[in-house]
């Protein structure tokens, strides 16, 4: 039985999108960190932490899917795409959790260094979330197809 082949376009897609994953990462640690470094009132601070939180966990729960799917298919003899839409549904919580973050400040009556914090932080995270959320999930793991 011949095994499918991988498109080297298909294997050049997931390190990429582990990438953007270990960026989310970062930005939701740097947030849990920015209230001791920067400064902030309690309330800017437990914005802070919550949302950093929830950042680093969805973006975590990103990176495994992909791998998981990664792991799945190969341990199946396939490059199929398995649960492809695990990795970009729950992108969508960092989209939602990214827009939060950037009306937080007025909401919740941030002083200013913690608000350029936030604006900037949510404006990256909402660019990496927004591309991983609507990138196709068979340009993650895409395989010529041959009725498998």
């Amino acid at each position: 039985m011949t095994q499918p082949r991988v498109e080297p376009r298909a294997r050049a897609a997931a390190p990429a999108h582990n990438f953007l994953d270990w960026i989310n990462i970062a930005a939701g640690i740097w947030l849990i960190l920015s209230p001791w470094v920067i400064g902030a009132t309690a309330v800017g601070a437990w914005n802070a932490w919550i949302t950093g939180a929830v950042i680093a966990i969805v973006a975590f729960m990103a990176l495994g899917s992909t791998r998981e799917r990664r792991d799945v298919a190969t341990r199946a003899g396939t490059t199929r795409d398995v649960a492809a839409r695990d990795s970009h549904q729950v992108e969508w919580v960092n989209v939602a959790a990214a827009v939060w973050l950037f009306v937080s400040p007025w909401v919740l009556e941030m002083i200013e260094p913690m608000a350029w914090n936030s604006w900037i932080v949510a404006v990256i995270v909402f660019a990496v979330a927004i591309g991983g959320a609507t990138a196709s999930p068979h340009r993650t793991y895409a395989a010529t197809d041959r009725g498998l």
